[in-house]
């Protein structure tokens, strides 16, 4: 895995921990997304971090968004602590 994938996973441990709001967490994320330096192999690893990051929602969810694929922040923070729990890159602990 590469540098891009290390700032990955720390985002999403510090987001879980509470240290980071989501907005600024989503921005980061995108951006780690959007690095050159994020190989292909990384993306496939990330795939589901990313689908889950991007339809996530900081605020309520509207019924109809919901049924479109809007995450609510719980349900962000949900899929992405059963996605740490995956990867192979979990931290101990």
């Amino acid at each position: 895995m590469s540098a891009v994938s290390d700032r990955i996973d720390t985002l999403i441990d510090d987001y879980l921990s509470g240290k980071l709001r989501f907005m600024h967490f989503w921005t980061s994320f995108m951006d780690c997304w959007a690095d050159p330096e994020l190989t292909d192999r990384d993306q496939e690893a990330y795939a589901e971090a990313y689908d889950v990051v991007y339809m996530g929602s900081a605020g309520p969810v509207a019924a109809h968004d919901a049924t479109l694929g809007l995450l609510t922040e719980p349900e962000v923070q949900a899929r992405l602590r059963a996605f740490r729990k995956r990867s192979p890159t979990t931290p101990p602990g």
